[in-house]
């Protein structure tokens, strides 16, 4: 999953009060991918990422709301084209998890001109140059970070914005 939007040129953390998700995942998290479990292509690849990531447990109540949140982003794709996603789009921006995705965005913005570049890029060939993430679709958003995330998912300022 590389970018198609730009390059890599990670500098330091960005400054602001940064959305938040507690420690344990919060329930429309949890429910995302219990949700996604009945599609087996999700299904298969929820078990490699925790396999991969040395974690014993299956249950997405048992991880951290980072962990989810770096699984949901690396297949943004999958999900936002399945049937149980939107329904669940309205619990998940009211438990702040659709606030921590566009928050990223914005630290990207301040922290890395590639990531920056890759961003309006992005906003111009799809979302007809309009690059606020705030008030972005989600589904797009979604999208964009699965096609950078793994450019920048070693950059201290991207893992500490994941949480």
């Amino acid at each position: 999953y590389g970018s198609d939007y730009g390059g890599n040129m990670g500098k330091g953390m960005g400054k602001g009060a940064a959305p938040r998700l507690g420690p344990s995942p919060p329930a429309s998290l949890v429910q995302l991918i219990k949700a996604s479990q009945r599609i087996p292509k999700l299904r298969d690849a929820w078990a490699e990422y925790v396999e991969e990531s040395g974690n014993r447990y299956n249950d997405p109540a048992r991880q951290s709301s980072g962990f989810i949140l770096g699984y949901v982003i690396h297949y943004g794709s999958d999900f936002v084209s399945a049937d149980f996603f939107s329904p669940l789009a309205s619990r998940l921006e009211v438990d702040g998890v659709m606030a921590v995705l566009r928050h990223i965005i914005k630290v990207g913005q301040k922290n890395d001109q590639g990531w920056k570049e890759a961003w309006q890029n992005f906003c111009d060939e799809r979302n007809n140059g309009f690059r606020d993430p705030y008030r972005t679709d989600i589904k797009e958003v979604l999208l964009f970070l699965q096609s950078v995330a793994s450019d920048y998912q070693d950059q201290h300022w991207y893992t500490t914005a994941l949480g």
